[in-house]
């Protein structure tokens, strides 16, 4: 088979039970997790926030900066707060006096801190246009926020912030790819940059159709059985040599869940992509044009995966992808020449998690109640277990040698807590 030209019926062989290239049956290797360690959570803040509402890990609500933590979050009435803590003194405070988030469940918060210090924050955007903040002094959150909600056109849903190492702002979101948001293939994966001057510039290409009008990285004209479908939360980290791994879960075509679990990577911050091979690849990936098929790391025509795929990157800088297959939390991973067979972590009928990677590769998924720990992929991994209950983590954080920070959100009682964890 030749990878350069592979075809759909090729890939949906390989989806069953091989990997593009390398052509690796996917054996069942078993990695069963090892003695449990208590961690404790420190209260920073708490809040009440609103309740009922969907509840996931995507965003990236929380982060910290020098002495200071940031959270953001939405409160029973529907308005975006941000509270941030420094030396033990809190400030909550409103982002936009007046302003009201649609009475929907998807529309969570995600926020970052750029290299100069200013604040940037994203919420209400389920199949909305932008919705953007930035504060209008470095790292104050008393002194307000200016709207930009022009600064990317088009409509977005599941959005949040990573970093590069040299400490660039990117943002990735499923994102609007043709002139109209919901008709079948409305909606890719978008990636942007922010530039030294504020502006977004987005990564990819614009879809190969006749309705195609926003850069993409990812676009599929199909979907799910019932509308075609897309829901494109993707997973996305730099390594420490500025390398971009991506991963994503899809629908095949009219499946009726996500069914195919894929991999690329990027050398030059999202501009080309390349299987791990170093294959190059057109754009916008998809996994049902020939030339453009990124690595097929699991999935065959009946699967039923989770909401997402995560991503983790070693300290040797190899990429891994979990996922949540057949009631199992799968990883593989590429030793730099070829897709190891995939490892069983555990069993779990688990749906969510939160993967997370540090600057000297120590890697974290973020089960809730509890984290699954890997210092290197041929080690067993620890299980953590909290007594908080964390699905929204600091992303960015650079070290979770010894604890990070994070979100506990009771959305049946609205019980918000800023926490940092420790052990």
């Amino acid at each position: 088979m030749n990878p350069n030209s592979i075809t759909r019926r090729e890939a949906l062989k390989i989806g069953a039970g091989l990997v593009i290239g390398t052509i690796i049956e996917v054996a069942a290797a078993d990695s069963t997790p090892g003695q449990s360690v208590k961690a404790s959570a420190k209260i920073l803040a708490t809040a009440k926030a609103r309740t009922n509402w969907y509840t996931d890990g995507w965003s990236s609500p929380v982060v910290t900066d020098g002495e200071t933590t940031y959270g953001v979050y939405v409160d029973p009435n529907r308005r975006p707060r941000i509270v941030s803590v420094t030396r033990g003194k809190v400030t909550d405070v409103a982002v936009e006096d007046g302003y009201t988030f649609d009475d929907d469940g998807h529309n969570e918060l995600s926020m970052a801190v750029d290299g100069k210090g200013s604040l940037h924050i994203l919420g209400n955007m389920h199949n909305n246009g932008l919705r953007y903040w930035v504060s209008r002094v470095p790292r104050s959150v008393e002194k307000g926020f200016n709207r930009r909600f022009d600064a990317i056109t088009g409509s977005f849903s599941y959005y949040s912030f990573f970093k590069n190492p040299k400490g660039d702002l990117f943002l990735i979101a499923r994102a609007q790819a043709l002139t109209e948001y919901s008709v079948p293939g409305g909606r890719g994966l978008g990636l942007y940059k922010m530039s030294p001057d504020g502006s977004w510039l987005a990564r990819g290409q614009v879809p190969p159709s006749d309705k195609g009008k926003f850069p993409v990285i990812y676009w599929s004209a199909t979907g799910s059985k019932e509308a075609s479908y897309q829901m494109f939360k993707g997973d996305a980290r730099f390594d420490r040599r500025g390398r971009l791994h991506l991963t994503l879960q899809v629908f095949g075509q009219k499946a009726s869940a996500q069914n195919f679990v894929l991999y690329a990577r990027s050398d030059d911050e999202g501009i080309t992509w390349r299987r791990a091979d170093g294959t190059e690849l057109a754009l916008p990936l998809d996994m049902d044009r020939e030339g453009a098929i990124p690595d097929i790391i699991d999935g065959r025509p009946d699967a039923r995966l989770s909401d997402r795929s995560g991503l983790w990157v070693d300290g040797k800088d190899r990429p891994g992808v979990t996922y949540f297959l057949d009631g199992t939390l799968w990883l593989r991973f590429h030793d730099g020449k070829n897709w190891q067979p995939r490892i069983k972590l555990m069993d779990s009928r688990a749906l969510r998690s939160v993967s997370l990677s540090d600057r000297n590769g120590t890697m974290t998924l973020g089960l809730g109640r509890s984290l699954l720990r890997l210092a290197d992929f041929s080690h067993s991994p620890k299980m953590v277990a909290l007594d908080a209950n964390v699905f929204r983590w600091d992303r960015m954080a650079p070290d979770l040698e010894k604890g990070f920070t994070g979100i506990d959100w009771n959305s049946k009682t609205g019980d918000w807590k800023l926490v940092r964890v420790e052990w």
